[in-house]
């Protein structure tokens, strides 16, 4: 589950936390890559008790970057750090959680780490916490300064910005950056003056110094990342999708509200996309003050719709539109910053390319929607630098923690409320401890979902295993068994046959796609996929998408292993223009390279 790939940042490649900068230089992780890769997370939730008593809770969690991204997708990977009631965390401070923590975590800093006991012998390790996850008020709170920026003259954690200085400046060279040793002062200065305490807490966008300064070789000026989720998901996009369809309904004339919500209604989503589908938008909510960051829950939509809606909306609309103007020009830079933001590889030159998109995107927003540049907007100057010191943002992003929740809100309906988080701690470490100990070696065909299979004998086996030898090599006496499936889950990604398209390859830096035929499951550990080969055309930049079409030369099917496919991620075909296109989620261009 561990797999460590030391680059620096060397060879200009970023795909995790030891690509880094910080971990370049840092005092453990520059001498010891294999150094546990601490990432901590905080969030707040609310439970409901039999009686309709709502309970709001504080919820901790951490994990470990070491984790191979094949696993970085599983809640399993996410350990439960503490519980504490919400009210006992404001009374007492966040502070008071934290120092247990503090005091281990100098431990493991020691030269000579802490000694793991495991089974007969000793494992001395070393760690650190590299990053903080949480959402903006959650981050602001851990780490010192206002929760509500709203009310500090300073804005971000990450610089000294003012209201009026990100309304006209969209590169961060153009603010003075926050440092470790200059927030530290100003803590300092505030704590000593009683009387003009609010003061300095206002102008400096401050509230404490935190027990997160405490912990080793950490800086709360540059470990608390901005979380992609928050800021664009629930921020950047439905803000920015609010002030393009005013324009294009209100001034451009371009398509009414009720001919949009025809088509959101009759859109072809895949079944992947299927939970995730938009519903109609209403007319208060299309006259919504996006210009309040209260109106940023704008249509109602959690994250994972908001960020489905950017991706699906140039399909819906984009023959309504003119897709060389400035104003969708705003929407097409989104859409790209977007796809690097929650890439898993990112290169130096892209993230150079990164940074020149905020820039443009901010502005054209400023300048042809005439929107304000609110402060999760601004945040996103800071992105490329945060990826250059941390490595990609989407190993920090709190998508993965909020699905923790949904474990604890579910024990919570069937455990005592008289010491409601001991009983959710101890029924959590006794499920953790279980899943640690075992030793049961679960073939796919039950570790994993799957649908209904058929046994492959006869004829059909002997033409499974002739078609295996050829494609992939392997010895005839090796393959046992074939199972034929309906369809599988691995690592959370449910792959059905006819329904999906796969990234298979790259060739020449033009991804290969492929339609997914059959489903085969060898000898019970080996998932292979028989795909029909699609032709890639050419790549749309203003609805963000490859266009691919049937290959003029029929071919049969070909033989790919689940796990050797270039993204595991499931893709659907959209029609526009006549045209087939396929839009990934992630920047293909890097990961193709």
């Amino acid at each position: 589950m561990f797999k460590v790939k030391v680059l620096y940042g060397d060879d200009g490649v970023y795909s995790s936390f030891l690509n880094g900068a910080l971990a370049e230089t840092h005092p453990i992780f520059s001498e010891d890559p294999n150094a546990l890769q601490i990432v901590l997370y905080y969030d707040d939730i609310s439970l409901t008790t039999s009686s309709a008593k709502r309970i709001k809770l504080g919820m901790f969690y951490f994990t470990l970057g070491n984790f191979n991204a094949t696993f970085k997708s599983r809640v399993d990977t996410i350990s439960l750090l503490a519980i504490a009631h919400y009210e006992d965390i404001r009374s007492y401070g966040v502070d008071r959680v934290l120092a247990p923590l503090c005091e281990e975590l100098k431990q493991l800093s020691q030269p000579a780490g802490f000694a793991f006991s495991l089974d007969q012998f000793y494992l001395p390790l070393r760690g650190a916490v590299v990053a903080v996850a949480a959402d903006t008020p959650a981050s602001n709170y851990l780490s010192g300064f206002k929760e509500g920026v709203g009310g500090a003259l300073r804005k971000c954690r990450h610089c000294n910005t003012d209201y009026e200085t990100m309304q006209n400046h969209f590169d961060e060279e153009d603010f003075l950056p926050r440092t470790l040793q200059q927030h530290l002062l100003q803590c300092q200065v505030m704590e000593k003056s009683e009387t003009l305490r609010d003061h300095h807490s206002t102008n400096y966008g401050i509230t404490r110094r935190s027990a997160l300064c405490d912990f080793p070789f950490f800086n709360v000026t540059q470990q608390m990342p901005q979380d992609i989720m928050h800021i664009l998901f629930q921020g950047a996009i439905p803000y920015v999708i609010g002030h393009i369809l005013r324009y294009y309904i209100n001034t451009e004339k371009a398509f009414t509200l009720a001919q949009f919500n025809r088509r959101l209604c009759d859109f072809n989503y895949g079944y992947s996309q299927m939970a995730d589908r938009l519903q109609t938008i209403s007319k208060d909510m299309l006259q919504a003050d996006w210009g309040d960051e209260k109106g940023l829950s704008g249509f109602g939509q959690h994250a994972a719709k908001n960020w489905l809606f950017l991706r699906v909306l140039p399909f819906i609309i984009g023959d309504w539109v003119n897709l060389e103007s400035e104003q969708w020009g705003v929407l097409e830079k989104l859409l790209t910053i977007c796809s690097i933001l929650v890439s898993p590889v990112i290169l130096v030159e892209t993230v150079a390319h990164l940074k020149t998109l905020i820039r443009e995107f901010l502005s054209g927003f400023k300048q042809t929607l005439e929107g304000v540049i609110i402060p999760k907007l601004h945040y996103l100057v800071h992105c490329p630098r945060l990826i250059l010191t941390l490595g990609p943002l989407i190993n920090f992003w709190c998508m993965r923690f909020e699905s923790k929740h949904q474990y604890f809100k579910k024990k919570s309906r069937k455990c005592s409320y008289k010491n409601i988080c001991l009983s959710l701690a101890k029924g959590h470490q006794r499920r953790f401890s279980s899943f640690l100990i075992s030793t049961e070696e679960c073939n796919l065909l039950f570790k994993n979902s799957n649908g209904r299979t058929e046994h492959l004998t006869g004829r059909d086996f002997e033409s499974a295993k002739r078609e295996i030898i050829n494609f992939l090599g392997w010895e005839a006496s090796l393959i046992t068994n074939v199972y034929l499936t309906s369809w599988i889950g691995v690592h959370g990604t449910k792959y059905i046959p006819n329904e999906c398209v796969l990234l298979i390859r790259s060739e020449n830096e033009t991804p290969v796609f492929g339609m997914l035929r059959i489903i085969w499951v060898v000898n019970f550990q080996a998932v292979l996929f028989r795909v029909s080969m699609l032709e890639t055309v050419d790549f749309n930049g203003h609805i963000n998408a490859y266009r691919v079409q049937e290959p003029a030369l029929a071919a049969g099917l070909e033989l790919v292993l689940q796990d050797q496919l270039l993204s595991h991620e499931v893709l659907h075909i959209y029609n526009f223009n006549g045209d087939q296109y396929i839009s990934p989620k992630t920047y293909l261009s890097d990961i193709l390279k």
